[in-house]
């Protein structure tokens, strides 16, 4: 992609095509457990029948697949192990390992229970393994470990673990599963990770054959126009004082972009809620705007007025009886279920879930957005450091062509902070630091924002459109030593495509270094 770098000077406003930096932290950390803590959930109940059939054919027609990654894990573990490690680990006991539970942040809308027993089924072929190396934490084990942690730092929790867990010392390897929507089941895979955020081993995907479509089949399926009324109806029951909504965008599954289909829901629910809304509310009825908090009003306070905790908070309006607006929707064969989220600034709020029949979907929306995965790690969040990254928009914000983007950062102790912007067209820039401001440390609990006050350009998006990339890490040591030559320049040049694939590798394989990896993407429309 083609962003505008605008640079300003004291006496003219020059813009330099250099790079697509559309808008560039967290699908908020925050956010994200206002929803679930706080917001009480539209739920359909699942078939009892067909959930059972689906927990059957994990439990049973799988354990090879397991077996492997429990297999392809212990391997990756032990090759990573140096003689320090194994002689420590002789004299001060077992490592101790446990596995994230994948209901923490599940981005497919399947069962606990499903997940549960696939952890479970993983837990078993690793305990198969050389017992007297490991110690394995059960489920009842990081239950109690878990509920300390949220007693610590909730907001860490469910994006980065490590970061919450770190300072208990509790563990020393997690193995963080990831799931993704596959033809006919999903994709899993695990990842152990230890406490200085270094990836110790990867497991291949492996397809777990299930029908999700029969999952939650009980969720009434209907056409596009019928969905759409009904969910704005049962909305205007269950707050019938709403008077503004600010839209931040519905997205597809894990991915954090926006397609034309997500855009088209957004709309169609908006003007169908401002069609059924006439009347709930006196004046000129329920509004729909755009969630943004306004860049120069960043610049102003310097970020210190918006604390990147509170931004969705902020972009949700300061009534309440306004809400922001957000979502998520997976494809589900012959269906789309869409899960609505609505919330004001203070968490409170509604989920409303629905499933449309794909014959209903109007011809030339894309539900599929265009992957480019050649810059996705599999560390993405995850490590000692809290790093915190958001925009003006939130986290993974959607912007036009010609609107500007600000970036927010904090990190929840002292750290070097290292950012580059993936363009669609495929270049890789290094936006911080740069050669107007060289200094990449920040204090803990201190946000930055960037372009900073020093940096006199600002992050323009243009032409052309499509999904781009924010990618920051922080490190508790200054990694400009150990960079490439490369990456150690500042001139806003982009970086050799070989390099720049494997930035994940590069940071974690400095000497004794602490990292954690923050990943963001960006929509950018006409």
């Amino acid at each position: 992609m083609s962003s505008i770098i605008s640079l300003c000077t004291p006496m003219q406003n020059i813009n330099f095509n250099l790079f697509a930096v559309s808008r560039i932290t967290f699908d908020k950390i925050l956010a994200k457990y206002t929803v679930f803590a706080f917001i009480p959930l539209i739920v359909f109940p699942a078939v009892l029948i067909g959930f059972t059939q689906e927990l059957q054919a994990a439990e049973t027609s799988k354990v090879t697949s397991f077996e492997t990654m429990a297999n392809e894990l212990i391997q990756g573990i032990e090759k990573k192990s140096s003689f320090k490690d194994r002689l420590l680990a002789h004299w001060e006991g077992n490592s101790r390992i446990a596995i994230w539970p994948l209901h923490q942040d599940a981005t497919i809308p399947i069962p606990k229970k499903l997940t549960q027993s696939w952890d479970d089924r993983l837990l078993k072929s690793l305990l198969k393994h050389k017992k007297n190396k490991y110690q394995f934490y059960t489920r009842t084990d990081l239950n109690v470990l878990i509920n300390e942690v949220e007693n610590m730092d909730v907001r860490l929790l469910n994006k980065n673990p490590i970061a919450a867990v770190v300072d208990n010392a509790k563990v020393d390897i997690l193995i963080v599963g990831k799931i993704l929507n596959e033809d006919g089941g999903v994709k899993l895979s695990y990842s152990a990770l230890d406490m200085k955020g270094g990836i110790l081993a990867i497991t291949s995907k492996h397809l777990i054959p299930i029908n999700i479509a029969k999952i939650g089949a009980a969720v009434e399926s209907m056409t596009m126009d019928k969905a759409m009324v009904k969910a704005a109806q049962d909305l205007l029951t269950m707050i019938p004082n709403l008077s503004r909504i600010y839209t931040q965008g519905i997205r597809f599954a894990h991915t954090g972009i926006q397609t034309s289909f997500g855009r088209f829901i957004s709309n169609r629910f908006t003007d169908e809620i401002q069609n059924k809304g006439h009347g709930y509310v006196e004046g000129e009825g329920i509004q729909v705007l755009e969630a943004e908090i306004n860049a120069e009003d960043i610049r102003q306070s310097g970020g210190v007025g918006i604390k990147l905790k509170d931004v969705d908070s902020v972009l949700a309006g300061n009534k309440k009886d306004e809400y922001l607006l957000s979502g998520t929707y997976w494809d589900m064969g012959r269906y789309v279920q869409i899960r609505l989220v609505l919330r004001n600034y203070n968490g409170e709020g509604r989920t409303i879930n629905t499933r449309v029949h794909k014959t209903s979907i109007p011809p030339g929306l894309k539900l599929m957005p265009k992957f480019d995965n050649r810059w996705d790690g599999d560390n993405h969040g995850y490590g000692p450091i809290g790093l915190e990254l958001t925009s003006n928009r939130g986290f993974n914000p959607i912007f036009k062509v010609g609107e500007e983007m600000v970036l927010l950062l904090n990190t929840n102790t002292e750290a070097f902070i290292t950012c580059f912007y993936h363009q669609s067209d495929g270049k890789t820039l290094k936006a911080f630091p740069n050669k107007f401001d060289q200094n990449s440390y920040i204090k803990k609990n201190v946000q930055i924002q960037l372009p900073t006050e020093k940096s006199p350009f600002s992050f323009v998006m243009s032409l052309p459109t499509g999904s781009e990339k924010v990618r920051c890490f922080g490190t508790d040591i200054d990694p400009e030593p150990f960079l490439p030559m490369e990456l150690t320049q500042n001139e806003l040049e982009p970086i050799p495509s070989k390099i720049a694939s494997e930035l994940s590798k590069i940071f974690q394989n400095i000497p004794k270094v602490k990292v954690t990896e923050v990943v963001m993407n960006v929509t950018v429309n006409q």
